[in-house]
């Protein structure tokens, strides 16, 4: 997620002093948006600014659709910052964050140090920087709006109900979950694996070529989860491959999660999946193989919660 600052970054002037008709928008911020939100890399706004006069310029531009959970005030951008990651439910060392002021750069360097900073000068080359090379599938562009649609989920959980379990069956989810055989199913696992960091049981960074040949060998079965529920469509939220050569013992060597679904019992489901498909007598052990990335605590959580399962 790219945070932008808006004063000299988004916009050209001070948009408190030089009032909204005088300030204009910065056309190389402005295609950068454009192109971050096709990658499908989520944006937010964190500006030191008057929420009211800034978000209206924002709406009379047609941009405000293009920023998620936008924190514009008067507090410390580190703190807005957390807030943003908090609420995506990303880790900070996901965040990028623009500004033109050197000051505010080093209060989130200070605080935050796995951000990462750019200055409002390097927006014309940002999209050449390695960061910013990352899988692309047929989701890729689709992916704010599906994070609206998880705000709307979140919104309803807040307004009508008090028991989340409640909530989630009321949802109606349903996961389909196959093997990787189409080009846009194989590509879109192939971005899970590269981008998810958080729910990754191993951080395996896989090429293509790799990717393929797990697909290919004889002693994984490989598949994805996709997921819909009453809200729309999630679409393939989870891969997953399990090493089956030995008849005694199952391994789960990759489980790659979207952070979208966490705190949904998707994983949960998948683990039951396993042992129902694959556990053939009560000698057959279930094993986790599990690498400490440092990124990837929240999934050693979640492994604490299987373990109840297996």
């Amino acid at each position: 997620c790219i945070c932008w600052d808006l004063d000299n970054t988004l916009w050209k002037g001070i948009i408190g002093e030089d009032g909204p008709e005088n300030v204009k928008l910065n056309k190389d911020a402005l295609d950068l948006v454009k192109s971050l939100d096709q990658r499908g890399i989520l944006q937010s706004i964190c500006s030191k600014n008057d929420s009211t006069l800034a978000w209206k310029k924002l709406t009379d531009e047609k941009l405000d659709h293009f920023f998620l959970y936008p924190e514009i005030h008067w507090n410390p951008k580190s703190q807005s910052i957390k807030r943003i990651a908090n609420n995506l439910n990303i880790s900070i060392d996901s965040i990028g964050f623009i500004d033109d002021s050197i000051r505010e750069l080093e209060e989130v360097a200070l605080n935050l140090p796995n951000v990462k900073l750019y200055n409002a000068d390097e927006i014309s080359n940002l999209l050449d920087y390695s960061e910013f090379n990352i899988p692309i599938s047929s989701m890729s562009h689709l992916r704010r709006e599906m994070y609206i649609t998880e705000l709307k989920r979140s919104s309803s959980l807040i307004e009508t109900f008090n028991d989340p379990d409640a909530f989630l069956l009321s949802c109606q989810m349903e996961l389909v979950i196959g093997h990787p055989k189409d080009q846009i199913d194989i590509d879109r696992c192939l971005e899970l694996l590269q981008r998810t960091n958080q729910f990754n049981l191993t951080g395996n960074k896989y090429s293509y070529k790799g990717l393929e040949n797990l697909l290919d060998s004889s002693k994984h079965k490989s598949f994805f989860g996709r997921l819909r529920d009453k809200f729309g469509e999630m679409g393939i939220v989870i891969f997953f491959s399990v090493n089956t050569s030995n008849k005694n013992e199952v391994i789960i060597e990759e489980f790659v999660m979207s952070c979208r679904v966490a705190q949904k019992n998707v994983d949960l489901a998948v683990i039951q999946w396993i042992c129902q498909n694959f556990i053939q007598t009560n000698q057959t052990k279930i094993q986790i193989r599990y690498k400490n990335t440092g990124k990837n605590k929240p999934m050693l959580k979640i492994l604490t919660k299987l373990s109840l399962l297996i």
